[in-house]
């Protein structure tokens, strides 16, 4: 059973859970960065959803990503999703299937406020 997913931007913490984080992390002005970690993550049988809920001066905006629009690389049997956006106060909510080819009711769901960033 894989551990449980998590979504950080909290850099110290990175090298902890990702050592090689330095591959994925390239910070751009005005932009944040989201580390979406996928223990277990299987290309062929996992899935993920996640929501990125932003609050913005002209109202909310949400952008959905999954393992179809988003690229996924495998680091040591732990999938790394990168996220970006404009806003550090946005919300993140995580659905991870480890095995949605063939159990696709087990998943885990992680939900973050804008503390994360």
């Amino acid at each position: 059973m894989p551990h449980r997913p998590s979504v950080t931007n909290f850099i110290p913490k990175l090298p902890t859970l990702l050592p090689c984080y330095q591959l994925y992390y390239h910070p751009t002005e005005g932009v944040k960065q989201i580390f979406v970690l996928l223990p277990g993550w299987q290309p062929q049988v996992s899935g993920v959803r996640v929501l990125v809920r932003s609050r913005q001066a002209f109202g909310k905006q949400e952008s959905v990503y999954t393992q179809d629009n988003q690229d996924i690389t495998v680091e040591n049997g732990v999938g790394i999703m990168v996220l970006d956006t404009n806003d550090p106060y946005a919300d993140t909510e995580l659905r991870y299937y480890p095995n949605g080819f063939s159990d696709p009711g087990w998943f885990y769901e992680v939900k973050r406020s804008g503390s994360i960033l």
